[in-house]
C-alpha cells in the first residue's frame, strides 16, 4: 500500500500505454498517476480516454470547439481529466488555483496529489528542466510540499520527459513557491487543476501528522543510494519519539529522499528520509547507521 505519493513510481506520457496520443497526453498521464496512488496499482494511460467516451461536450479550445469524450491525439482540459479520474475510482473536483498557500493546504501531507495545469511561458527553464522554452499549457503532478536549501516549494512529476532527455531528474523536479506563484499570476492566466476530494486514508496516521513530518524535510534532488546495515531500526518520523516501523533484516540499498530539518534551528539534522530501492515505503534512518 502506498502511504504517500512520493512512493509511487513516476509516470510519463512517453510510455507505450500512452500511444497514439503521447505528445498531448500530459493531463491524461497525471490523472492516471493519481489513480495509481489511490488504488495501489498501475493504470493504462490511453485507456483512460475511452472511459469518458460519450461524455461532454467539452470545450478544448477555439480551433477544435466542443467535443464529446477525449478523442485520440487531441489535448484534454481539466474537466475531461476530472471525469477520467472519477471513472478510475477517485472522487475529485476541478479547482482554480490562485496562491501557493492554497496548493500547500491540499498537497503537503503527500497523500493528496494534484493535477496542475500551468502556462509554461511563465515557468523558467532552470525550474522546469527544459532546454527550450515551453509556451503553452502543460499539466504536472504536484506530489507534496517540500523544502530545499531553506526554500519552501513543491515536489512535482512532470510527465513530459522521454528516456534519454538531458534532465538527470527525469522530470522529478522541485518548484519553489515563488516560481509557482509567478506562473499563477501570469497575465491572462487562470490556472486550473484537478484535486482529489480527500487525502488517501491510512489506518495508522492522520493527514495532519503526515503534513507535520513532511514539512520538516529538505529534499535531496540528486538521485543517490546508500547501504543500510542489518539490524538498523527504521522509524516513521525523524527522531526516536516516532513509532518504530521495522528492523532491516539484512543489509539493503536505500534511496535518499531528503534530510529532516530541526524546526527550532532550521538546520539539517542527520535523520535521513529514505525509501527502499525497488520497494515501497518511506522510512527515517537514524543518524548512526
Amino acid at each position: 500500500m502506498y502511504v504517500t505519493d512520493l512512493e509511487v513510481p513516476p509516470r510519463y506520457q512517453s510510455e507505450s500505454s500512452s500511444i497514439p496520443s503521447q505528445s498531448v497526453n500530459c493531463g491524461v498521464t497525471v490523472a492516471v498517476a493519481i489513480a495509481d496512488f489511490y488504488l495501489d496499482r498501475e493504470h493504462s494511460i490511453e485507456a483512460a480516454r475511452a472511459l469518458i467516451e460519450g461524455q461532454g461536450p467539452y470545450d478544448i479550445g477555439r480551433r477544435t470547439g466542443l467535443v464529446f469524450g477525449a478523442p485520440a491525439k487531441k489535448a484534454t482540459n481539466s474537466h475531461q481529466q476530472r471525469d477520467m479520474l472519477r471513472k478510475l475510482g477517485v472522487p475529485c473536483s476541478v479547482v482554480e488555483f490562485r496562491t501557493t498557500s492554497q496548493l500547500h493546504r491540499i498537497v503537503d501531507s503527500g497523500r493528496r496529489p494534484v493535477l496542475l495545469g500551468l502556462h509554461f511561458s511563465h515557468v523558467d527553464n532552470a525550474i522546469s528542466g527544459y532546454r527550450r522554452k515551453l509556451n503553452g499549457w502543460h499539466a504536472i503532478k504536484v506530489r507534496a510540499g517540500a523544502t530545499r536549501n531553506g526554500v519552501r516549494g513543491f515536489l512535482v512529476n512532470d510527465p513530459n520527459f522521454w528516456p534519454g532527455k538531458a534532465d538527470t531528474t527525469r522530470g522529478l523536479r522541485f518548484y519553489p513557491d515563488a516560481a509557482v506563484q509567478r506562473a499563477l499570476d501570469g497575465p491572462g492566466v487562470v490556472a486550473r487543476g484537478v484535486a482529489p476530494d480527500a487525502a488517501k486514508p491510512h489506518p495508522m496516521t492522520t493527514e495532519e501528522r503526515e503534513m507535520s513530518i513532511l514539512s520538516r524535510i529538505e529534499v535531496e534532488m540528486e538521485p543517490r543510494q546508500f547501504n543500510v546495515k542489518k539490524g538498523v531500526h527504521l522509524y516513521k518520523g525523524p527522531g526516536f519519539n516516532y513509532p518504530l516501523h521495522w528492523t532491516v533484516p539484512h543489509q539493503q540499498r536505500f534511496r535518499l529522499v531528503g534530510w529532516a530539518i530541526d524546526p527550532r534551528t532550521k538546520a539539517r539534522t542527520n535523520w535521513i528520509l529514505a525509501s527502499r530501492a525497488g520497494g515501497r515505503g518511506l522510512f527515517f534512518v537514524p543518524p548512526v547507521h
